[in-house]
């Protein structure tokens, strides 16, 4: 019992470490004000001026090439839309 407790754990501080060695790339200097949205969905909910829909929508930010770009990607599954640019 022990044993496996211990495997699950070992498991689960190589992801946790793994995760946070991905994301505590050096990010330029100019996009250190991403650095809060970086490795994280957003989702939210989208609302005609009407209220007559709603619709739910989300968000990622990842750092690429070592930190010196973001990549932001958005979609919205029930009006077929997605978008994604870069910082």
């Amino acid at each position: 019992m022990q044993l496996r407790f211990l495997k699950w754990l070992a498991v689960l501080i190589f992801i946790l470490g793994l995760h946070f060695t991905v994301n505590a790339q050096n990010l330029d200097q100019n996009l250190k004000i991403l650095a809060p949205l970086l490795g994280k969905s957003w989702i939210g909910e989208l609302k005609a001026p009407d209220g007559s829909a709603a619709w739910k929508t989300t968000r990622e930010f990842k750092a690429l090439w070592d930190g010196s770009v973001v990549k932001y990607s958005g979609s919205t599954a029930e009006i077929n839309s997605f978008a994604e640019g870069y910082f």
